[in-house]
């Protein structure tokens, strides 16, 4: 069967991060990836760019709420997204960017 999946994950540092990208890499079905108020940071979000702008990427739903991202890690939101054209919904509430996307 082809279900999709949706991946929820609690991770409060780059290595957490890691295994979740490890994770992803070996489930083709993951449509939704909720990371909210993991506060991962951009070395957390730098972590899952190969996956996330892999050719494969099957997520749709991307949800970074409360990540601590700032603004280098909205730079990587806009890498990502140029290489991504699956991600229909991106929530980036409580970015704490200066210059949000």
């Amino acid at each position: 069967s082809n279900l999709a999946a949706a991946l929820r994950y609690e991770c409060r540092d780059t290595l957490s991060v890691r295994k979740v990208d490890g994770i992803c890499r070996g489930n083709t079905n993951v449509r939704t990836l909720h990371l909210q108020l993991c506060f991962i940071g951009p070395d957390g979000l730098s972590a899952l760019v190969p996956f996330l702008t892999s050719s494969s990427c099957p997520v749709e739903d991307l949800d970074l709420t409360d990540c601590d991202l700032g603004d280098e890690g909205c730079a990587l939101i806009a890498e990502i997204l140029r290489f991504n054209r699956s991600i229909r919904s991106l929530n980036l509430s409580g970015t704490h960017s200066t210059s949000l996307l």
